[in-house]
């Protein structure tokens, strides 16, 4: 089953961060008026944008002062459909829906229009996901890709690639072009995004940063912190700072997890630089 996830944003001093992903996510952004591309009435002076985001390394911020944010993780056949689309894993940008999948877009744009509330939004994108898979929309992926996806993110990124490509009875360089075909990335990414959503987990937790560079299968702290700064565009030690104690980051809808698992999360912008890595919102951009 599909799980929604919601974070309300509207505070100025809050923002929303979809951590870095192996698997694309289907995003909804509500706001008023037409601040948004391509918006679709929501009901009041709400209007919503569908947007796809990932998979990809890098975080992507998006500005405070949205009224709503929800998410949906697509399943794996969709990677293969969007690794060559433009922008969707080469940086932190959000492909307009619409540019990729028009009709799609408009289908589900009808049904959150008739939806009345942020819960009822999100079973609406959990239900128009759920059709999409039954109903064979994206792309076939590879039983190599699957398994190594599996095992990869089974291990939280401990795990070296010869292992994974002995386990899927084939050589690393058919895992690589196996996996590179289904999501856009190599194994060491696919890697590398797996053993840093188990750090920001175990972060959310309160677990001391020492003990989480040794549970996340860093080599030592500074290893984990020269990820966090690539990926995620703060220190551990900022990135504690700014997250918002677990049981407030969002709410879920059809499933339950961990932290990372909702894939959203709110991060206290009071001290955010403004120009952070991680700080642009772009819409429909084609590299990064």
């Amino acid at each position: 089953m599909a799980a929604a996830t919601v974070a309300r944003a509207a505070a100025e001093s809050v923002s929303v961060l979809l951590l870095p992903a192996a698997r694309a996510r289907l995003v909804l952004v509500v706001d008023e008026g037409d601040r948004l591309p391509g918006s679709t009435p929501m009901g009041g002076d709400l209007a919503g944008s569908l947007f796809v985001n990932g998979p990809q390394v890098r975080s992507c911020r998006l500005p405070r002062g949205f009224r709503e944010v929800a998410a949906v993780v697509l399943a794996p056949c969709f990677g293969a459909w969007l690794a060559a689309a433009p922008g969707t894993s080469s940086g932190p940008a959000l492909v307009p829906l619409g540019q990729l999948w028009l009709a799609g877009a408009n289908e589900i744009s009808r049904r959150l229009a008739a939806a009345g509330s942020p819960q009822q939004r999100a079973l609406a994108l959990v239900d128009a996901v759920t059709e999409l898979v039954s109903g064979g929309a994206g792309a076939s992926v590879s039983s190599v890709a699957r398994r190594a996806g599996d095992i990869i993110a089974s291990a939280r990124g401990d795990v070296s690639i010869a292992n994974v490509a002995r386990a899927c009875r084939c050589s690393v360089r058919a895992l690589h072009a196996s996996l590179l075909a289904a999501t856009g990335l190599a194994p060491k990414q696919l890697a590398r995004i797996a053993r840093l959503r188990h750090a920001v987990d175990l972060i959310a937790r309160g677990e001391s940063l020492k003990t989480i560079a040794s549970s996340a299968a860093f080599a030592d702290q500074s290893h984990m912190t020269r990820e966090f700064r690539d990926m995620l565009g703060d220190p551990p030690s900022v990135f504690a700072r700014r997250l918002r104690p677990a049981g407030t980051q969002t709410l879920t809808f059809m499933a339950e997890g961990s932290a990372t698992e909702t894939e959203l999360l709110l991060l206290a912008d009071d001290f955010f630089p403004t120009k952070h890595p991680c700080n642009t919102f772009r819409a429909g951009a084609s590299g990064g």
